[in-house]
């Protein structure tokens, strides 16, 4: 898979889904909070995480394929 959809994956889909699913079940049982005040308060964390990395994922889209032509180009050479 080419590095450009491997993070984007990871930092648009993996990591919010890991942070939601862990937070949720360790506020309802590690803190005894409803489940329902634990998933309105981790979506809004998410949501959040969502509008600051679209703003630093933009800029750095050439860089990220500068990068991943580096990449295949070394690949190549061996």
């Amino acid at each position: 898979m080419k590095l450009n959809k491997t993070l984007f994956v990871m930092i648009h889909i993996v990591t919010p889904y890991l942070y939601f699913t862990t937070y949720t079940l360790w506020g309802h049982i590690g803190l005894q909070k409803p489940i329902w005040e634990n998933i309105s308060a981790n979506l809004s964390i998410v949501g959040i995480y969502y509008m600051i990395v679209s703003l630093f994922w933009v800029p750095q889209i050439k860089n990220i394929e500068k990068v991943e032509r580096e990449i295949s180009r070394k690949k190549k050479e061996k």
